[in-house]
């Protein structure tokens, strides 16, 4: 074999390791950013999770306790009676009254 035929294989050869090595370094840094990527898409979700769990956490404490009512003012047993039946003044009182006109 020759001097030229040697060295066109060797440098076939190089040019070959060097394009094999770029597509796998190309390769192995492409792996690397989609599992990047995937690492990013968990933490995302993670921290979506975590914020979901907070707001809720919050929301049951804020949850009122005295039945459902909300604000800042109690009411009174008098201003309670007095939302459910406009007329309470002209009726007597529930002691008195009959059971036919109690579930009316």
């Amino acid at each position: 074999m020759d001097e030229n035929t040697l060295n066109a294989v060797l440098l076939s050869i190089g040019a070959v390791a060097v394009v094999w090595s770029f597509v796998t370094a190309s390769l192995l840094f492409g792996v690397l950013i989609v599992l990047f990527l995937l690492a990013m898409s968990l933490l995302h979700r993670l921290v979506t999770a975590v914020e979901r769990i907070a707001d809720n956490t919050e929301q049951l404490a804020a949850r009122p306790t005295d039945g459902g009512r909300t604000g800042s003012r109690r009411q009174s047993n008098d201003d309670r009676a007095g939302e459910a039946d406009w007329d309470d003044a002209e009726r007597p009182p529930v002691e008195e009254r009959s059971t036919d006109e109690l579930f009316e």
